[in-house]
């Protein structure tokens, strides 16, 4: 049996779009933590979009801040950073 060179194999074209469109989205800076977004060069607009995240939880009514039991430790939380992306690679928001 004769297996052919594989100097000659390549990926199809077109995983070469998938493999820009990925390099763009992994570029762009997204904070992996609350010290990261407000350090950041756009800290103004994580800021932004932190107070309106939660003016819309209180809007909502689906957050409070209740008192602990005794003895009883919070559910730890985070902020999760992302940028919204358009179809066409733009950023949203």
């Amino acid at each position: 049996m004769q297996l052919r060179d594989r100097k000659n194999i390549s990926q199809p074209s077109r995983y070469k779009d998938f493999v820009l469109t990925a390099e763009a989205m992994l570029s762009s800076s997204e904070p992996e933590s609350f010290e990261d977004a407000v350090h950041s060069d756009q800290s103004a607009e994580w800021q932004k979009a932190m107070q309106n995240e939660i003016q819309s939880l209180k809007d909502n009514k689906t957050w409070e801040l209740p008192d602990l039991p005794p003895g009883k430790k919070a559910i730890p939380c985070k902020w999760v950073y992302k940028v919204k992306h358009i179809a066409d690679r733009s950023i949203e928001r």
